[in-house]
């Protein structure tokens, strides 16, 4: 059972998002929770899509493969992801996601500057899209703005 990759990873996601679906349930008010239980919620649906998936015959034969192909690459990812989160709240969503997606982009090998700078744009536009306008809920203030507006 636990020889195939896929399954191995959807059991650790589908762990993952209950966990941080039930969290979102207890903790968050009805209508702030609305957003992470929808995005936990698919995160368990894709992984048991991905567990189903590792019974057919065609993905049976992905069994004792390499399991991380760029370990390094993976614990950086991570790191950044957690810096991301952890610092968004302080510095800003905007300010870091300006700074998260080219430093994830870099350290994964990806360097095709066009398209990195094209993807922060939209990813910025798409989460005030998200927040301020489907949400009504304002992102915290850009540490950048509060020092050039001189409130700090």
């Amino acid at each position: 059972m636990f020889s195939n990759h896929d399954r191995i990873a959807g059991i650790v996601l589908a762990v993952f998002a209950t966990g941080a679906f039930s969290y979102a349930y207890d903790t968050l008010p009805q209508r702030v929770g609305l957003y992470p239980k929808t995005v936990t919620g698919l995160m368990f649906l894709f992984s048991a899509l991905l567990i189903g998936r590792s019974f057919l015959p065609a993905f049976r034969n992905h069994e004792f493969e390499k399991f991380f192909l760029a370990g390094r690459r993976l614990i950086l990812g991570i790191a950044v992801t957690a810096a991301y989160f952890f610092l968004a709240g302080k510095v800003g969503f905007f300010a870091m996601t300006v700074i998260y997606i080219p430093v994830l982009s870099y350290l994964s090998g990806y360097r095709e500057l066009r398209t990195i700078l094209l993807s922060t744009f939209v990813f910025c536009i798409v989460l005030w899209l998200t927040f301020d306008l489907a949400f009504n809920r304002p992102l915290p203030p850009e540490i950048l703005a509060l020092w050039i507006g001189g409130k700090l």
